[in-house]
């Protein structure tokens, strides 16, 4: 049911975790998602929270450092 609603409503699925950590593994195979993920973790930084909540795994790791 998560997988389907991430991919359906990204930004409404992100704001339920709000506080809880959230690991998503090879998210380069719903590219969508990277635009939804920059925007909360901005909304995040202006709203003053700095911890962590999105974990990255799989083969995202070297597109998000280039």
């Amino acid at each position: 049911m998560a997988d389907r609603q991430v991919s359906d409503e990204p930004d409404l699925y992100l704001d339920e975790q709000m506080g809880r950590l959230v690991v998503i593994d090879e998210i380069q195979l719903v590219p969508d998602l990277f635009k939804a993920l920059r925007g909360q973790i901005d909304r995040h930084r202006r709203a003053g929270h700095r911890t962590w909540q999105f974990l990255l795994l799989g083969s995202a790791s070297n597109i998000l450092l280039h």
